[in-house]
């Protein structure tokens, strides 16, 4: 097992990291919304 640290990758938006995978799982509940209401932006 290495123990080298990985470098980490900084992003500007999403379309930095799309590229990179085929799929993503989003867990919005709590991020996109508090459960009833859509928070605004």
């Amino acid at each position: 097992m290495s123990t080298a640290a990985m470098k980490p990758v900084t992003l500007r938006d999403l379309a930095d990291l799309a590229g990179r995978y085929d799929h993503f799982i989003v867990d919005q509940f709590g991020v996109l919304h508090d459960g009833s209401v859509a928070y605004p932006g």
